[in-house]
């Protein structure tokens, strides 16, 4: 007598049962099947200022893990650029832990699980090369040691003192060369570093530089000969900021 086909015997369907198990049970979760994705947010306007010409912007990030595995960020730079000049890149370097803070801490990667947030106000500006940040600290001990000489001097007067023409042109060179700020519309891209890698969609925005922007950022070289940028921060007493809105580009 024949058997029936091995599909009606019950003891096949154990063993692939039994197979399929197995099998699942080496796989990941689920949930990890799921593509690795990063959602960004930015605040709406962006905060625009230099440090001695060199660039710097401050934003409000908002980073979802919205994928189904966890990601670590390494790193996060704005990507600046226009049709005119080149790009220029301005790397996160600190960021406030909470928006009423005063003081900035060091920005370092972190780990995001799945449907974790990070939220923070990033300050972004460039590490200067050893070579230049060599020469900012000894134009800076230059115009210092001359206000102060002058102050020593002043006696009761409590007028400002103003450095010399020479202690001056150093950081004046310095703005020339480094001040990336003109009237213009540029576009930004903000890019995270991520492991896994290409966790993120493309984040572009628009924003639009007018000449008063401008003449706002450079203005804060006027107060370079009484120290600012070396005894107080430069936009204390001078403008040398503007925030602009962004527009994001689908």
């Amino acid at each position: 007598m024949t058997s029936g086909p091995f599909y009606t015997d019950m003891k096949f369907w154990a063993l692939v049962v039994s197979l399929l198990a197995l099998l699942l049970s080496q796989l990941p979760p689920v949930r990890l099947w799921r593509r690795v994705r990063l959602t960004v947010e930015a605040f709406s306007h962006l905060f625009i200022t230099h440090k001695f010409g060199n660039p710097n912007a401050q934003l409000h990030l908002i980073v979802i893990n919205s994928g189904g595995r966890q990601v670590r960020v390494t790193g996060i730079s704005l990507r600046v650029s226009t049709n005119t000049t080149e790009e220029f890149m301005i790397p996160a370097a600190s960021y406030l832990q909470k928006q009423g803070d005063k003081e900035a801490i060091l920005f370092t990667p972190f780990t995001l699980k799945p449907e974790d947030e990070w939220a923070h106000i990033i300050n972004f500006y460039p590490m200067l090369s050893r070579a230049d940040d060599k020469l900012v600290r000894n134009f800076v001990s230059i115009i210092r040691a001359d206000i102060g000489e002058k102050v020593k001097q002043r006696g009761e007067d409590k007028q400002p003192v103003i450095a010399d023409d020479a202690s001056v042109a150093p950081f004046m060179d310095l703005l020339k060369r480094q001040f990336k700020w003109n009237p213009n519309e540029y576009e930004m891209d903000v890019i995270l570093t991520t492991v896994p890698p290409n966790s993120v969609p493309e984040q572009r925005f628009r924003f639009v530089l007018y000449e008063s922007d401008t003449e706002d950022l450079r203005r804060v070289a006027d107060g370079y000969k009484y120290g600012a940028g070396v005894f107080f921060d430069a936009d204390e007493r001078n403008n040398g900021t503007t925030t602009v809105p962004l527009q994001k580009i689908k």
